[in-house]
């Protein structure tokens, strides 16, 4: 599991994803649609994400920090999601197939304290 910290007023967040087949090999994605949703752990309710996958064909950055999709949020977009922890879904869609991610992504968004 990996475990993103942020706060509703944080600037310019994002989530990177290692996207690897079986042979760890990356998962070439730059063509690839996607879909990405945050699912509350308590309610269970689905947010609307406001949110940005992109792709890449390889890895990005270096080993163990490298990675070939990265989830940008809109300006203001963790202040609507709102306080919570969540789990994050993403489907790519490659060449027509769809591809879950296989990996825990999980997301704990705070209020700042005054």
């Amino acid at each position: 599991m990996t475990l993103y910290k942020m706060r509703t007023t944080s600037a310019d967040p994002a989530i990177a994803i290692r996207w690897a087949d079986r042979t760890d090999a990356a998962v070439p994605l730059s063509a690839a649609t996607f879909e990405a949703r945050f699912v509350n752990r308590r309610t269970k309710a689905l947010t609307a994400t406001l949110t940005t996958v992109t792709g890449y064909a390889t890895f990005q950055g270096t080993t163990p920090d490298d990675y070939n999709a990265l989830i940008t949020f809109a300006t203001g977009a963790l202040a609507t999601i709102g306080a919570g922890l969540f789990d994050v879904e993403v489907d790519a869609v490659v060449s027509g197939r769809s591809r879950p991610f296989g990996g825990e992504i999980v997301v704990e968004i705070t209020a700042p304290t005054i």
